[in-house]
């Protein structure tokens, strides 16, 4: 009825007619933009619906974090469909230290009353392979009377689900005063998370009870690791026990020093390596002084290549320390110095096509070829039998890593 009040009758043939060419025109379009999925395979899209498709799937331009949209080729911002839910951005991780040991004593009174090896268990961070760095920070600090009044060899590391040793940081520590240490432990990330079982020892001879005090009362010990966001230098995927802790005496014959493993390269891992070794030489009253003032070369053999280094520090002079140390603290060391970390040996090494094939290859290590001729008479004081101190680990990246 209201059609024939528009006007005369050939306008309103026009108009009915240009309502119904509108009305399906609009259907057309609608059904075009929701096409079978198998007939878009069948007839690839025009590049402007695959620009829109892109923009949609996953991987594709993705809309701001504001939600404003994306850019368009032309600089203009292309609207979201209505509805469109966008995707939670992972969260970031946060600067995070977790305290692990607070006043530890360390001590030997005697056999039935020592603490030279403690062990402590904590929850890391589970998210440690996503922080940029990983340090250990460490003090120790006189128990009372006073502080151990010798150098003295000390270790922290953890131990594997396995039951496996490892060595993260090791040191000396100064006489008779405190020390502080700062060691970047972001390699080891892959094993830094979730329940964690640390084990230090601190090789003390003395103790409160022990000679009234004489010597000092040992050391307290106090550690924690920080945890830094973002991107570590390289993605470490494996770390794999090349030889636990151990002493290695040196200079007789009959004693071999070669320690060998054969190592098993986990599928799908990089060719790109690197061996981590702590070696530190102790005794003195020897041959040449060996093996804590004699600088030796060692050598690691990983497959078919080899790497050598000559282990000796001569930097001791300037060690800080809570305090003014006593002794012989400014001579240089083979590997070390009192009142400091020891810096590891870091070996870079390409495993070959045919060992990641076969996922196994042969680790060797052996010191400087050496004959001491003073194999005799040790008393514990200025004639002690030489030996090396060592430990190692290989680290691995995965092919997927970025």
């Amino acid at each position: 009825m209201q059609l024939y009040q528009l006007g005369p009758a050939w306008y309103r043939n026009t108009r009915i007619s240009f309502l119904v060419w509108s009305f399906l025109g609009t259907a057309c379009i609608k059904a075009s933009t929701t096409e079978d999925p198998i007939d878009r395979r069948l007839n690839p899209p025009s590049k402007d619906a695959n620009d829109k498709i892109s923009r949609d799937l996953p991987g594709g331009d993705r809309p701001s974090r504001e939600g404003q949209g994306t850019q368009g080729a032309q600089g203009e911002e292309a609207p979201l469909p209505q509805g469109t839910k966008l995707p939670a951005p992972a969260a970031p991780v946060e600067k995070a230290q977790v305290k692990f040991i607070t006043g530890a004593h360390f001590y030997y009174n005697d056999d039935q009353d020592q603490a030279r090896r403690r062990t402590f268990k904590v929850d890391l961070p589970e998210a440690a392979t996503s922080y940029g760095k990983i340090t250990l920070e460490t003090r120790l600090y006189c128990p009372a009377p006073a502080c151990d009044s010798w150098d003295r060899v000390g270790s922290l590391g953890m131990e594997t689900t396995e039951g496996v040793q490892i060595e993260i940081h090791r040191f000396v520590t100064a006489y008779g005063v405190g020390q502080r240490m700062s060691v970047d432990v972001t390699d080891f990330a892959t094993l830094l998370k979730g329940p964690t079982q640390f084990w230090v020892q601190i090789d003390t001879w003395s103790g409160p009870r022990r000679d009234g005090g004489r010597y000092g009362g040992g050391w307290l010990l106090d550690a924690q690791l920080v945890y830094e966001p973002g991107t570590p230098a390289r993605k470490i995927t494996h770390v794999i026990p090349l030889i636990q802790k151990q002493y290695v005496t040196y200079g007789r014959p009959q004693e071999p020093t070669l320690r060998q493993k054969s190592v098993e390269i986990p599928e799908g891992t990089s060719a790109q390596g690197t061996v981590l070794m702590f070696i530190t030489g102790h005794g003195q009253g020897n041959t040449e002084n060996c093996a804590e003032f004699c600088p030796k070369t060692h050598q690691i053999r990983m497959g078919e290549q080899e790497k050598s280094q000559t282990i000796w520090r001569d930097n001791c002079a300037s060690t800080v320390t809570d305090g003014r140390q006593r002794g012989t603290y400014t001579y240089s060391r083979a590997g070390w110095c009192p009142g400091a970390a020891v810096a590891p040996w870091r070996s870079d090494v390409t495993l070959t096509p045919q060992e990641l094939a076969q996922q196994l290859t042969q680790f060797q290590y052996r010191p400087q070829a050496y004959t001491n001729r003073l194999d005799s008479g040790y008393n514990d004081q200025g004639h002690t039998l030489p030996q090396y101190l060592v430990s190692g680990v290989l680290f691995l990246g995965s092919i997927d890593a970025p």
